[in-house]
């Protein structure tokens, strides 16, 4: 997707989602501490390479990586 060029429309917020009864489920906000601690499904790096690279941005104010057990 590197040769199309983008335009940004808006901005959504990150969002996370958990089964109801999870830990997690019933704060308002989570740190990405948190987040690196659980398993995570993401997009596939072959589709999506630029996900990737803004995971790793976004982890890298951390000491924990994010923990992808299934890529789609």
């Amino acid at each position: 997707m590197r040769w199309l060029n983008f335009i940004e429309l808006t901005q959504i917020g990150l969002r996370l989602a958990v089964a109801p009864k999870h830990p997690l489920a019933r704060k308002r906000t989570v740190t990405l501490e948190q987040i690196a601690k659980e398993p995570l499904i993401g997009y596939s790096r072959e589709g999506y390479p630029e996900y990737h690279e803004f995971l790793e941005e976004l982890f890298a104010q951390t000491k924990r990586k994010p923990h992808l057990v299934e890529e789609t």
